[in-house]
């Protein structure tokens, strides 16, 4: 697959034979020499961590296996560091850890104002671990209150906006790592940090369920906190619904929420569900998606079905690409021409593809409809037909 920037069509071809080389040969030297700066040792971490009054810990999806994630949750719990997951790392601290702050990304502040802040304002000393920069994860997050060290441990950096805001970076082996800082003579002290985040956000959803009694975002995915198993998986599609599954799906585990970030490919749900199934014998599989996605991919329904892969689809259809349209109108240039496009009836295709499919109105509803599909052991569709204020920003 490969995804071209709209605005390169407009740009003229240079007809040397290769007008690029020098550029990235530079760019690359002095990237080169801009991390050779910033080269650490675990030596000075500690230095960074004892002169720290409150550490806040960013974890992404590149802390990789069990032993290694065993260690990091009970690091984490030695020192009292509270950590932030990104969406790949979901399920590495997992939701039920006493000093897991949550997942985090810059739509966080739109959907939960004022969570942000609370999880960095006060924090003297940033710890990235395991993160793939192409996930998002800048310093914009952090980049409230006082001045704070940043340290990246085994990331992937080609942020240069990230670059310029760290401090120092260090790839070492993270049975190294963790073994180290274990070692040190360290533990913070419990300032409330944790529960004050969960309380808030938990508030937030509550007080979002509560307010608007049709189907929303938030309630949807209440409902899959509520109803699947540790072992389950939830995939999610690309778009403004995206946002809400990655922010507030419950993660207990590494692998039990998968979604597409970088290049954010739609349509990567209905795939992404299938192959998943397809390797995860006894486990339930329930896809959210964008009707957008959704619609890019629906063929694979019979894939789904010929394969004897049953997964649970769950489509919020608001007629629209919603995350296109929201940044129009957070830069004022909407254009709806380009956007919207004319209903589908989901559950339809569905049926005419071989599987269960509903167009779901109410929550009552919903619920009936989603357990029954848990039980069916068949490939089913929910559309849940929705405005587009009903993702709150």
């Amino acid at each position: 697959f490969l995804s071209i920037c709209w605005d390169v069509f407009n740009q003229e071809a240079k007809k040397n034979k290769n007008p690029w080389r020098k550029k990235i040969k530079t760019a690359s030297d002095k990237r080169v020499k801009s991390f050779r700066k910033k080269r650490g040792s675990l030596n000075k971490l500690a230095v960074m961590l004892k002169e720290a009054v409150n550490p806040v810990c960013v974890v992404g999806g590149l802390v990789h296996g069990e032993e290694n994630i065993s260690r990091l949750r009970d690091l984490l719990k030695k020192l009292r560091i509270p950590a932030a997951s990104s969406y790949q790392g979901k399920g590495v601290v997992p939701v039920g850890h006493e000093y897991y702050l949550g997942t985090v990304s810059k739509y966080l502040e739109d959907i939960a104002p004022g969570i942000l802040k609370d999880m960095f304002f006060d924090a003297d000393l940033i710890i990235l671990l395991g993160l793939d920069m192409v996930e998002g994860v800048t310093s914009e997050l952090w980049d409230l209150g006082g001045k704070k060290k940043v340290c990246a441990l085994n990331c992937l950096l080609e942020d240069k906006t990230l670059e310029l805001s760290l401090d120092m970076t260090i790839n070492r082996d993270y049975d190294e790592i963790f073994a180290f800082l274990s070692g040190l003579p360290i533990q913070f002290p419990d300032n409330g940090k944790v529960r004050t985040v969960r309380e808030k956000i938990s508030r937030i959803k509550k007080e979002n369920i509560s307010a608007d009694k049709e189907i929303g975002p938030l309630f949807v995915i209440e409902t899959l906190n509520r109803s699947l198993r540790e072992e389950d998986i939830v995939i999610s599609d690309v778009g403004l619904h995206k946002q809400y599954a990655s922010l507030f799906y419950d993660s207990r585990r590494p692998g039990d929420f998968l979604c597409s970030n970088g290049l954010g490919c739609m349509g990567f749900g209905i795939p992404a569900a299938i192959g998943a199934k397809s390797v995860s014998e006894g486990k339930r599989v329930v896809a959210v998606c964008g009707d957008g996605g959704f619609q890019i991919s629906s063929p694979d329904l019979e894939t789904s079905l010929r394969c004897g892969l049953p997964v649970v689809f769950i489509v919020f259809a608001d007629n629209r690409v919603g995350l296109i349209r929201h940044y129009q109108k957070k830069n004022r240039k909407e254009n709806p021409g380009i956007t919207d496009f004319s209903g589908v009836d989901f559950a339809r295709v569905a049926a005419a593809n071989g599987a269960n499919g509903f167009r779901v109105s109410s929550r009552g509803e919903f619920n009936r409809r989603f357990s029954q599909a848990l039980k069916e052991e068949k490939t089913t569709v929910l559309q849940l037909d929705m405005t587009e204020d009903k993702y709150g920003f």
